[in-house]
């Protein structure tokens, strides 16, 4: 009785031994999986603390701010939205820029239009004053009229820095693009030959009707043509060339 007792325990031991070692072995094996899991968790979750810090810089102004994508899953899409988001942002507080400067150009040049104005039509006054009082065909009367139409050209300039400055608001009215268009370019064709400028047009018979200020998107058309042909008169004849291209984007 005693020997079977001495086997039980000493298997009991045994198992004992065995049971401990499973234990640890267990233990560790658990310490390795809860490890990984960490660094899993850390990898995916460190691109999101990136993105919630470049958050944070664009919400600052710092539109340029960008997060580096590294990865083609969700987080990696996240990401790139979140880059266009930043970069449409950027532009649109560029575009707001430019439009505060042009702002305060248009007022600037609203002021010394008003400021130069007065004095213009004082001058032209007394020169046509003058003018009457010079009789003949003199050098003075010359030089009077000369005065005058100086003057006359002035008063037009300032008058087109006001309409600059004050334009008016926009009345939109469904319209054919196209057909504008053509019509801008047909009225500046024989101009733009005359300065040895070629052009060409690019234009589809016909876009879906869109809503437009006829009259402002006409002048603006024919102001873009005017500047694009004065830029260009220093240049060979062979290089004046513009090109009009109308396309639905």
């Amino acid at each position: 009785l005693n020997n079977k007792v001495i086997q039980v325990v000493e298997a009991g031991g045994r198992y004992e031994t065995r049971a401990v070692l499973l234990a640890l072995l267990l233990a560790v094996a658990a310490t390795v999986v809860g490890l990984l899991v960490m660094f899993l968790v850390q990898a995916t979750l460190r691109p999101l603390r990136r993105l919630s810090e470049t958050a944070r810089e664009v919400a600052r102004g710092n539109y340029h701010e960008r997060v580096a994508v590294e990865s083609a899953d969700e987080v990696g899409a996240l990401g790139r939205e979140f880059n266009a988001m930043a970069a449409a942002l950027e532009e649109r507080e560029q575009r707001l820029r430019r439009s505060e400067q042009l702002a305060a150009v248009g007022k600037m040049a609203a002021q010394i239009a008003h400021e130069v104005r007065n004095p213009l039509s004082s001058i032209g006054l007394n020169a046509e004053l003058l003018s009457d009082e010079v009789s003949g065909d003199g050098e003075a009367a010359d030089l009077l009229r000369a005065i005058v139409r100086e003057v006359d050209r002035l008063t037009r300039i300032t008058e087109q820095y006001l309409r600059f400055a004050r334009l008016p608001d926009p009345h939109f009215e469904p319209g054919d693009l196209c057909a504008l268009v053509r019509s801008v370019l047909a009225f500046q064709q024989e101009d733009l030959g005359a300065r040895g400028v070629q052009l060409s047009a690019d234009i589809p018979a016909a876009l879906p009707p869109l809503p437009i200020d006829e009259n402002q998107l006409r002048q603006g058309l024919l102001n873009l043509l005017r500047n694009a042909a004065e830029a260009m008169a220093d240049q060979p004849p062979t290089e004046r060339a513009i090109a009009v291209r109308v396309e639905a984007v």
